[in-house]
């Protein structure tokens, strides 16, 4: 069976973006590579970038983007409870976005709690060293 692989990066653009519906389209599409790169390397990845505005309802909607953060840092904690892999998109200055933070906290949290010492799989990247290890065979 497949490992679990939880993929986080940022959804929203950041808010003095000029073109905010082409930057959460290009979100969407960096979590969906990257989800499909974390298949060529043997996971079973969850994308929660897939779900957006159609399952959580639209992010500009303050109750809507709370349930979003409160059901993506579920999902990242239950993949490391089972041992998973966190597969993070940072943004071009090595930040993270406030809900990839959430995620990221989350999985570490729950990591510590049911893995105890031992590392977490984190792997950690901008979109453009994300890109140029996708391009290599694996």
């Amino acid at each position: 069976m497949r490992p679990l692989a939880y993929i986080a990066g940022p959804f929203a653009p950041q808010d003095d973006d000029p073109d905010p519906t082409f930057t959460i389209g290009l979100h969407i599409r960096q979590a969906t590579m990257l989800g499909q790169y974390a298949i060529r390397l043997g996971c079973a990845p969850i994308v929660p970038h897939l779900l957006g505005d159609r399952l959580y309802g639209e992010d500009g909607d303050p109750e809507c983007r709370a349930l979003a953060l409160e059901c993506g840092t579920a999902h990242a904690a239950h993949v490391a409870r089972l041992r998973g892999t966190l597969f993070v998109i940072q943004r071009l200055d090595g930040s993270l976005s406030f809900g990839t933070r959430l995620e990221v906290e989350a999985f570490k949290t729950a990591w510590r709690r049911h893995q105890g010492v031992t590392r977490p799989d984190i792997r950690m990247n901008t979109w453009r060293v994300w890109k140029a290890l996708m391009t290599r065979k694996t």
